[in-house]
């Protein structure tokens, strides 16, 4: 008996982390039921056609907005079909936007993944949205 019960208490213990994964319900990838706070989250904006506008473009450009392959809180801008004072990316935290490029650093928005609105400390505003 005493053999029995043994064997039914070693098998009855298993791995918490596999016993866990199959109770993982939570949003995050990994294998827990905790939510993620890694601090790396920022709002994905789609990469492809987009359309600039506002004044601190002056008028209505188009360019094509790629995403980083290594920090997708990042982006790069080419292809401008205007070649003025442009942004050469950015930066998303939470949805927060962060311009880079000369020029273009004190220029700050938010961004719903499609749109990217905001303004500069010169006072001018941009208005950018994904154009597919």
């Amino acid at each position: 008996m005493r053999t029995w019960l043994l064997a039914l208490a070693v098998l009855g213990c298993g791995d918490e982390k596999s016993s866990d994964a199959a109770a993982d319900t939570d949003a995050d990838t990994d294998a827990d039921t905790d939510a993620d706070t890694d601090g790396g989250s920022c709002t994905a904006v789609t990469p492809g056609a987009w359309v600039a506008d506002g004044t601190c473009f002056g008028m209505e450009m188009e360019g094509t907005l790629t995403v980083s392959a290594a920090d997708a809180c990042a982006f790069t801008f080419s292809d401008w079909n205007m070649q003025m004072s442009v942004p050469l990316g950015g930066t998303v935290s939470g949805d927060e936007v962060t311009l880079t490029g000369d020029g273009w650093t004190s220029c700050t928005g938010t961004t719903d993944g499609t749109t990217l609105t905001g303004t500069c400390t010169d006072g001018c505003a941009f208005d950018m949205a994904f154009g597919g």
